[in-house]
């Protein structure tokens, strides 16, 4: 018992910190550049008023040439104020940051990555209901797309503690890309920490390995049943 305590409470620890390393890495890996979606079309939403004020509409998702749906897009206005606990000069350069993507999105409104960006920043100054609002924006208009669900997932279950939402989403990542070793992990820890459900956690875990058959972090995590 006492090693399988050990076990949770690391994996605990560094639960988050996959979480920001999934999220970082397809920043930089998934995303060095603007990225549409390959199977719909987004038709361009843009307009400027007379005296040069920019106004974005919802826009219009499209497959085969017919709309079939509006997403309305998340707020370009709301005000952004940095974790306070932050370094003036971490603070100062997350405000240039996010002013830069900011003025992006007004440019380019398709731009997966930079929205992925700002959702981080929203996040981390506890604006949750920021981050959510775009989370959920990519997830409608890039349904293909892994990271927005990971982090919906991350933030109900670690921050809002919207259980049965995180559960939603982690499955999510696990039915587009089985591969996601961590959402397997986080979804176990969550039916086993926060549920005190051990059936479900051991049967996601199973259901893990089944899809990768000799994964050494699911084996370990499924040894300590």
């Amino acid at each position: 018992m006492e090693q399988q305590s050990r076990f949770w409470f690391w994996y605990t620890v560094s639960a988050g910190l996959i979480v920001v390393v999934i999220a970082v890495g397809w920043y930089f890996l998934a995303h060095k550049q603007a990225l549409a979606p390959t199977d719909l079309n987004i038709t361009d939403n843009a307009t400027t008023t007379d005296t040069g004020a920019y106004i974005i509409t919802p826009i219009e998702i499209e497959t085969s040439g017919k709309t079939v749906a509006k997403v309305p897009l998340p707020s370009l206005e709301r005000p952004y104020t940095p974790p306070a606990d932050a370094p003036a000069s971490i603070q100062a350069e997350d405000k240039v940051a996010v002013a830069a993507a900011l003025a992006e999105l007004k440019k380019n409104p398709d731009n997966i990555t930079n929205w992925l960006q700002l959702a981080l920043y929203r996040k981390n100054a506890s604006d949750y209901a920021g981050a959510e609002e775009i989370w959920n924006y990519a997830t409608k208009v890039w349904p293909s797309d892994t990271v927005a669900y990971n982090n919906l997932a991350d933030l109900y279950q670690n921050y809002l503690h919207d259980y049965s939402k995180a559960i939603l989403y982690w499955n999510k990542v696990i039915s587009l890309k089985p591969s996601t070793i961590s959402a397997y992990l986080n979804l176990t820890a969550l039916y086993r920490i926060n549920l005190k459900d051990t059936v479900k956690a051991k049967a996601t875990l199973q259901a893990g390995l089944k899809a990768n058959p000799n994964n050494s972090d699911l084996q370990h995590a499924l040894s300590s049943y």
